[in-house]
This record gives C-alpha cells, structure tokens and sequence, in this order.
C-alpha cells in the first residue's frame, strides 16, 4: 500500500499541503482499488480483533492461528456490559459461545442492532458473520459439540456474505 499511495503522498509533500478529508478519501479509495480483498482475509481481519470468549483455551487457539497485533483485546465474560463495550470497538469482533448457548446467542442478538433478524439453531454448531453497519466483522462461533480451533481452521469469509 505504501508504494500505491506514494505518489498522493509526494504530491502532498510537494505542495506543503497538510492531510485532509480528501486525502483520506483518496487513500481510502486507492487501499478498495489495490487490495479489495483484505475485506474478506481472515489473517488481516483477525489483526485488532475483539475476542470474547468464557473458555481461556480459545485465547490461545487464536494467537496460534493468528499473529497477534498490538490492538487485539480479550474478554472473558460473555454479558450485557461487555457486549455493549463491545459495539463501540472498531476491529473484527469474534464471540465465542460454549455454554448456556441459547441465552448467551439471545443476548449477542439483542445487542447488536443487525441482529434482529438473526435465526440461529442453539443445539447446533455454527459459524455466522456479519458485516455490520460501522464497517466490520462481528463472527460468532456456537460451539456445542465442534471446538473453536476447527471451526477457525476452516473460517472462510466471501465476498457475498456482506
């Protein structure tokens, strides 16, 4: 991306000109013209990421299948607070359920307003995403049987889930 944006760059430069909001747009234009794909990369995504989850075992799963970032938090309760804390991050947003499924999946749906027309199978492993209206990713993983790490292992995120 560097070397992309380098000429908007030296034009900058160039003219003495500080960043402003059309620099940013254009940036912004030029990363979704190169590099349309880091949207649906789960190695990029998982960069700052939010994961929550009741089971320790899963933070580690995570670091292992994914490199670690400055920005990447954990939580390890599953509740209304977090959840609400949880809307305001701006990275992908990966939750966990292992146990008490059906109330812990109602109260994700109930706090995140795309939700509201989510139908899930409690019973059932699942993964489900969500591009949600700030621009990221809030990924679910039911587990009820299947584990965190095999449903990771085969995490794949198209273009048409959006």
């Amino acid at each position: 991306m560097a070397k992309t944006a380098y000429p908007l760059v030296k034009e900058y430069i160039t003219i003495r000109k500080p960043m402003d909001r059309d620099f940013v747009n254009r940036y912004i234009q030029l990363f979704e013209e190169h590099f349309s794909s880091w949207l649906y990369d789960p190695q990029y995504l998982m960069r700052s990421r939010l994961l929550l989850s009741e089971n320790a075992a899963d933070f580690e799963i995570m670091r292992h299948l994914y490199e670690p970032a400055p920005g990447d938090e954990d939580r390890k309760k599953i509740s209304e607070p977090v959840l609400k804390e949880m809307t305001g991050n701006h990275g992908t947003k990966v939750i966990v359920v292992n146990s008490d499924n059906n109330h812990k999946l109602q109260l994700i749906k109930n706090n995140f307003n795309e939700l509201n027309d989510w139908r899930y199978d409690a019973k059932k492993d699942f993964v489900n995403l969500f591009f949600l209206k700030d621009k990221t990713w809030l990924i679910v993983l039911n587990n009820v049987k299947g584990t965190t790490e095999e449903k990771l292992k085969k995490l794949v995120i198209k273009e048409n889930t959006r």
